[in-house]
């Protein structure tokens, strides 16, 4: 009767030991991991939001306050371009004038015993710096009238016009460029240099979003594979737990499958961990301020990789280069 048991022990630990990888087999490919399907931990509080890549890039250009503070920057440089293109303009330059005299007779060709006589005075000059070869226009356009009680005086008031146009060119200092003519060509520099700034900024922070994008992606994969690896560790630990009550292994194994399962739950937090400070980084990109309420949310990137062999073309990689 006692072998009876024994060999119906025996059996039945058998059985056992082929159903249980059997079962875990047929559970393992209906619960087979797939890229892509794995959705980031939900804190309590918070949504989830789909984001695809292009999503991403668009929002970064439109929010990220790196580029906001660079876009400013083009702007600040025009100031700078009106500032040059200010010293040639045209100088408008006006003069009016009010002059009256008396004189007491000394003579009698005087034309009476005290004169008077009054002078206004209207003249306007305008003048402009040519941004060719230093070249200055000016022009002088001058009016007086006067008005006296001399009795001698054939024409009282009379007016006195003239107009004046005058071009000074240099031919030696000053003829090729001066101070005004070098600020405003280094200022276009400036300008074009400043616009190359910007788009390289912009293209910085789209290799930013992408590069943050997939390794978001990539965090949210590990916490999938490394929940898995718990699960396996933590059936193995109840598998080699079972066969130990029915004596076909060692208390020492089970202490190992414990050390795996804590191994894995390390894992997991360090996955966990990985996470965060992934999304934190990606959302720094994204974000318009402290106020913006995707901080409060959970991004979820839906996006796959695809992967393609680019042809680049060296000899016009090189050629651009030297041109531009």
């Amino acid at each position: 009767m006692r072998r009876k048991s024994l060999r119906s022990a025996t059996w039945l630990a058998a059985g056992v030991a082929l159903v249980i990888p059997v079962a875990l087999a047929g559970q393992q490919q209906a619960d087979r991991y797939e890229v892509g399907r794995a959705v980031p931990p939900l804190d309590a509080g918070k949504t989830i939001v789909a984001m695809s890549l292009q999503d991403a890039v668009t929002r970064a250009l439109e929010m990220n306050l790196d580029l906001q503070t660079a876009r400013l920057d083009p702007q600040i440089q025009e100031y700078g371009m009106v500032v040059a293109r200010a010293a040639f303009s045209p100088t408008l330059t006006t003069t009016l004038g009010r002059n009256n005299s008396s004189a007491q007779s000394t003579s009698q060709l005087d034309g009476g015993a005290r004169t008077t006589t009054e002078r206004s005075t209207y003249n306007a000059s305008l003048a402009k710096p040519l941004p060719w070869y230093g070249g200055r226009l000016t022009t002088n356009f001058n009016n007086s009238r006067t008005e006296t009680d001399n009795s001698f005086s054939t024409r009282n008031p009379s007016f006195n016009s003239s107009l004046n146009l005058s071009y000074t060119q240099p031919l030696l200092a000053g003829f090729k460029t001066d101070n005004q003519r070098t600020s405003l060509k280094t200022q276009e520099i400036q300008s074009q240099i400043t616009d190359i700034q910007l788009l390289t900024q912009i293209a910085n922070i789209s290799h930013q979003v992408r590069t943050a994008y997939w390794a978001l992606r990539a965090a949210i994969e590990q916490i999938e594979i490394q929940r898995r690896n718990l699960a396996q560790a933590q059936e193995l630990l109840t598998q080699n737990r079972l066969r130990v009550q029915l004596g076909t292994m060692s208390e020492l194994q089970v202490v190992q499958a414990e050390a795996q399962v804590a191994s894995a739950e390390q894992s997991l937090l360090n996955a966990e961990v990985q996470w965060r400070n992934q999304e934190l980084s990606f959302k720094r990109l994204l974000l318009g301020g402290a106020d913006d309420p995707l901080l409060q949310m959970t991004v979820n990137p839906t996006d796959l990789p695809v992967i393609t062999d680019p042809e680049v073309d060296i000899e016009a990689a090189i050629s651009t280069a030297l041109e531009q």
